[in-house]
């Protein structure tokens, strides 16, 4: 870690990574670039704490979802339930504080499978596949 932090600094003072205002142009401005390997890393941890974000602030929208009343969209609930049941098969790893985690997987399954069920039964019913495998994750939590 402390290497890490070693090289971002190293990379932040080179001269090589800015580009300067060519003399007398007072209208442009100093621009830095990280070198390619670390914007490409730095694009990847953006990239996953934005997952984490909408993972981890996932049941408290379906919540809001539910408190408001108003359906989903027609299209939304194909990609909603194929992504629930993603997210099912491959939980994202979750780290832990004081032993405890910080994601439980079951209250994002939970969250999206009460949108489904409270706002769109009709929908779920449409297809015994559907409404099979919010019961089935509804049953796993129960039990």
């Amino acid at each position: 870690m402390q290497n890490e932090h070693l090289r971002l600094l190293i990379e932040r003072i080179n001269p090589d990574n800015y580009t300067f205002p060519a003399d007398g142009d007072e209208s442009q401005t100093v621009d830095f670039q990280w070198p390619e390997a670390i914007a490409r890393e730095n694009e990847e941890r953006r990239r996953q704490i934005a997952l984490d974000s909408a993972v981890t602030t996932f049941p408290f929208r379906c919540r809001q979802v539910l408190h408001g009343g108003a359906p989903l969209r027609a299209e939304q609930l194909m990609p909603l339930l194929n992504w629930l049941q993603e997210f099912d098969a491959q939980p994202p790893r979750s780290s832990a504080q004081d032993g405890e985690p910080l994601l439980h997987p079951e209250h994002v399954i939970l969250g999206g499978v009460a949108v489904l069920v409270v706002l769109h039964l009709d929908w779920l019913l449409e297809h015994p596949s559907r409404i099979g495998w919010c019961r089935t994750k509804l049953e796993t939590v129960v039990n």
